[in-house]
């Protein structure tokens, strides 16, 4: 009888092992560069003479990892495991950042920063420090940034600004999160041409 008691637990154990539930694949999200309508008639000109390197991008410390991180009640911050970012968050953000401002001005005009020539005695540059960059419980998009403007030949102040962005996304929903945080990086990027266009008037 402790025999027959034996193998069947023996197998219980076997069949319940032989059950494997299919693990859930991880999602992968990117920052996009700003809409067609954003930039659309807004191109901006500027002297042909005129280079912008845009660079350093600062980012904080809890965006700068591969899993979406949002913000809970109480200031918790909800990392996903299962969704994550398709690149460094550092590398997309400064991407997208160089390619919103070339197309508000010329792409000829603009690069990253530090750069692998030497810029022409004319040349701005371009630092941008993201303070914040998170979904709320709300499912509220958030970017704060400020970025200085300054002569690259002899690193002189000409301008320094800050300025916060929001707009409602889906709470939860890491696509429609990515997508309301790529609208909010153009405004961004129009806010910074901007600043560039009054500090040169």
């Amino acid at each position: 009888m402790k025999r027959l008691i034996s193998l069947f637990v023996a197998a219980v154990i076997l069949t319940g092992c032989s059950v494997i539930t299919p693990s859930q694949p991880t999602q992968f999200y990117v920052l996009n560069t700003a809409e067609a309508s954003l930039t659309s008639g807004r191109k901006i000109v500027v002297p042909d003479s005129l280079q912008l390197g845009v660079g350093p991008i600062q980012i904080p410390g809890y965006v700068d990892r591969p899993q979406i991180v949002t913000l809970g009640q109480g200031n918790r911050l909800n990392v996903a495991d299962l969704d994550h970012w398709a690149e460094p968050v550092q590398d997309n953000v400064e991407r997208i950042l160089v390619t919103n401002i070339s197309k508000l001005i010329s792409s000829r005009q603009v690069f990253s920063y530090p750069a692998t020539f030497q810029p022409n005695p004319e040349s701005l540059q371009v630092s941008v420090e993201i303070s914040e960059m998170i979904q709320t419980e709300t499912g509220l998009a958030r970017l704060t940034a400020s970025w200085n403007i300054k002569r690259i030949r002899d690193n002189g102040l000409v301008r320094r600004q800050a300025e916060s962005f929001e707009k409602q996304t889906v709470q939860g929903d890491y696509g429609s999160y990515s997508e309301g945080m790529s609208d909010l990086f153009g405004q961004l990027s129009l806010k910074v041409v901007q600043s560039l266009m009054e500090a040169g008037s």
